[in-house]
């Protein structure tokens, strides 16, 4: 075993296995033998409330509370998933039941954002990301205020009433007001014209479950798809490291692919970390609304999936047998292309998702995922990207330039300023241009991700009746993404 970061108190179980006492029952009693309890969650009804996507939903992994029994030591998921396992093995398999449901349980892992400086990265290391002369970035922070000269990206508005953009799946931080998004308090609602989108249903169940299910304090549940707070210490009034991660990869986004529609999922907190819980449950009801509109034969659909985060698995397999893993080989089975961020830890270790495309390819029809490293703007491999089986493909993600919330202000002033003539250094957390600078292999793979959306407007985007459509479809626009690259 690898190291990790885990939620001590949940294991990830399947709503299947939950809600089937005699499957639950034998959890409970096993983990009682060394007094850990285990508290069933709120129904599924009391999460996800829309009736035709539950029906999706059987397989959804689910975290569950642990608790250590009065005078005994806490509970640790760990500990506890290792016992499940060695007990099952050691006490039955009749008719291969018991060694199956312990293969289906799980830490539930944290995710974090790949974005890099204050703070943002996906581990804590001494070494690499914090030195700075080494990454050759100084002075910190890397995240800065620009000002961006041109007009916002145009789309066509004759564009073909039949004529289907393609969507774009962001699942991150969510995002905020911004000059290019138009009026965010409609984009939920169908006919929205503009690029950007909101899913929420998936607002509503994650909400739902930190609430109900991770009991976490109110102040720090994903209440909609607003990024926010900026800060979460009212005390030093410092931006937090993920502020503007989704608008920024939505404006990355809309900048190479105009005619593309961004659908924008909220996962992430602002200190950049997310529960593997929530991750899981707004992909599951990304599959169920793709599973909907193909049975109800409607529009309301997802191409390309885009990932700027992930972890370090601790399994030697290196998790293509993680529930992460099983949920990106349902969607990529769908004719999904998920595309995902390498890491920015300079390492070969496997980073998943994005190395599930070497570890865990999957069977015709379908596109392994597409792990992404960062390039820097002369074309070389970015000091602090990932590689090995994390990047199967490149992309500028160094000194982006993207849109920024700009009603983001935070505590730090500049060197050298004079009040009465109105002269000072640029600020560096006064994001009032609406765009910044940053530096992340976040920001790579959503140009790929706009990369294969503009293929997809070449090869068409309508078919959505057949998984045989939306497979080709996929496999076709990512043929032409290799050749592309090849070219280059």
């Amino acid at each position: 075993m690898r190291s990790t970061v885990y939620r001590t108190r949940f294991l990830l179980i399947p709503e299947d296995v939950i809600s089937d006492d005699d499957s639950f029952g034998s959890i409970r009693d096993a983990l009682g033998e060394i007094d850990i309890d285990v508290e069933p969650p709120a129904p599924l009804t009391e999460v996800v409330a829309d009736g035709p996507l539950r029906e999706h939903l059987g397989g959804l992994p689910r975290p569950v509370r642990l608790a250590g029994r009065p005078g005994r030591p806490a509970a640790d998921a760990w500990v506890a998933l290792q016992y499940l396992r060695s007990r099952f093995a050691a006490n039955g398999g009749e008719e291969g039941q018991q060694p199956t449901l312990a293969d289906r349980i799980s830490l539930e892992h944290l995710l974090c954002g790949t974005l890099l400086g204050w703070g943002g990265a996906p581990t804590y290391d001494p070494h690499g990301l914090t030195d700075t002369a080494a990454a050759n970035y100084a002075p910190p922070p890397v995240r800065a205020p620009v000002e961006l000269a041109g007009e916002p990206p145009w789309r066509d508005p004759a564009w073909d009433a039949n004529r289907r953009r393609p969507v774009v799946a962001v699942v991150d931080t969510g995002v905020r007001d911004h000059p290019w998004f138009g009026d965010l308090s409609t984009a939920a609602t169908p006919g929205h014209r503009g690029f950007l989108r909101l899913f929420q249903p998936s607002e509503v169940a994650i909400a739902a479950q930190e609430q109900k299910v991770a009991g976490l304090p109110r102040s720090l549940v994903l209440e909609d798809s607003l990024d926010a707070p900026t800060t979460t210490n009212p005390l030093t009034d410092v931006v937090n490291p993920a502020t503007g991660h989704g608008t920024f990869i939505a404006g990355v986004i809309h900048q190479h692919a105009p005619e593309a529609d961004v659908l924008m999922v909220r996962v992430l907190h602002p200190d950049n970390v997310g529960l593997e819980g929530d991750v899981l449950l707004a992909l599951w009801l990304l599959l169920a609304r793709i599973r909907d509109a193909r049975t109800k034969n409607h529009r309301d659909w997802v191409d390309i999936l885009s990932l700027s985060m992930g972890f370090y698995d601790e399994d030697p397999g290196d998790g293509k047998r993680s529930r992460l893993a099983e949920i990106i080989r349902a969607l990529v089975a769908e004719g999904v292309v998920v595309v995902a961020s390498a890491g920015n830890d300079s390492t070969e270790r496997p980073f998943l998702p994005a190395a599930l495309g070497v570890l865990d390819p999957p069977p015709a029809p379908g596109q392994p995922v597409l792990g992404v490293g960062a390039l820097n703007p002369n074309g070389t491999t970015a000091w602090f990207s990932n590689g090995g089986p994390s990047a199967t493909c490149y992309a500028p993600g160094a000194r982006i330039v993207s849109a920024f919330p700009p009603d983001v202000n935070g505590s730090a002033r500049p060197g050298r300023y004079v009040p009465a003539k109105g002269r000072e250094q640029a600020d560096l957390d006064d994001f009032s241009s609406g765009f910044a600078v940053w530096d992340g292999t976040s920001f790579a793979a959503p140009y790929i991700a706009a990369e294969l959306a503009n293929l997809m407007l070449d090869i068409g985007t309508d078919a959505v009746a057949t998984r045989e459509d939306t497979t080709a479809r996929a496999a076709q626009a990512v043929t032409r993404l290799r050749k592309n690259a090849e070219r280059r």
